[in-house]
């Protein structure tokens, strides 16, 4: 019975808030975790009390398991004990009023100007080294994440104006900017895509960024590119996508922005999460 009803919570999570299939499988780890569990003591979903769940932490953070980690499972638990008082009646949800384990919020990593100089001098002026370099002066000019860069086809772009329109997280849309050098790498790059999608006989693909074969260029496929032009670059640490955007927030700060412009170009919906960069800045200046 608790299986048939973590299944039926994984399809409306699916098939009606539409959820990936990585969150789904977050879910479905989180939440089998804690029926194998349940099963070792012979309880069912609605036997479940307070002091279970509890002791289901405990032995879990023993085990050695983070902060951060717990803090999902029981943030997965809420969200299936929710799911059951709304749809199926149940009397009460357990796992509120259990507080979730204190995180120390570590600060985000960036690339220094000079690295960032360093990364983006891709040798070369074939099809991929135009398009690495288009794609790096993007993420770092515009903020974007991977994955947002990677969803962008042609129609979202003003290259006069410099704009780009972005689907962010709840596909909440939002408009970001970019630079002179971006532009430049940009109408470099794009001569030679058209080439090879014509080459390739496949000039209705309208994504922005492309691969080899004329296929879109997936989130993983630019993260790999990223990590060969670090080691190219001879940096001397790894470099993640996302470190471009950490970057773009902190040399905008740094330079003087507006800190609620620089809310609006990363497309957060607290300021909250944008502040954070304020205090990579000051940690910047302390080792100054």
């Amino acid at each position: 019975m608790n299986s048939e009803l973590l299944e039926r919570f994984l399809r409306f999570q699916e098939q009606i808030r539409h959820l990936s299939p990585a969150s789904i499988r977050a879910y479905r780890n989180d939440l089998e975790d804690f029926l194998a569990h349940i099963d070792q003591h012979g309880l069912a979903l609605n036997e479940v009390e307070r002091e279970e769940i509890r002791s289901w932490i405990v032995a879990r953070r023993s085990a050695g398991m983070s902060a951060r980690s717990t803090n999902r499972r029981l943030s997965s638990l809420r969200m299936l004990y929710r799911f059951l008082v709304r749809e199926l009646g149940y009397s009460h949800n357990p796992a509120d009023g259990l507080r979730s384990a204190k995180l120390e919020k570590p600060l985000p990593k960036v690339l220094q100007p000079d690295e960032m100089r360093q990364l983006l001098q891709v040798p070369g002026g074939d099809f991929a080294a135009l398009r690495d370099t288009a794609l790096m002066e993007m993420l770092y000019a515009s903020g974007c994440r991977i994955s947002e860069l990677a969803h962008i086809n042609l129609k979202h772009i003003d290259v006069k104006k410099k704009a780009m329109q972005v689907r962010g997280k709840g596909d909440r849309d939002r408009i970001v900017f970019f630079g002179q050098p971006a532009s430049e790498a940009l109408h470099a790059y794009m001569a030679v895509r058209n080439a090879r999608l014509s080459m390739l006989g496949r000039t209705s693909q309208m994504a922005l960024f492309i691969n080899q074969r004329g296929g879109r260029l997936t989130a993983r496929g630019a993260a790999g590119i990223i990590k060969k032009r670090v080691a190219q670059a001879q940096l001397s640490r790894d470099v993640s996508p996302h470190q471009f955007r950490h970057s773009f927030a902190t040399h905008l700060l740094e330079n003087g922005a507006d800190i609620r412009a620089v809310q609006e170009m990363l497309g957060h919906a607290k300021l909250s999460a944008t502040q954070i960069y304020t205090h990579v800045g000051i940690g910047t200046l302390r080792a100054v």
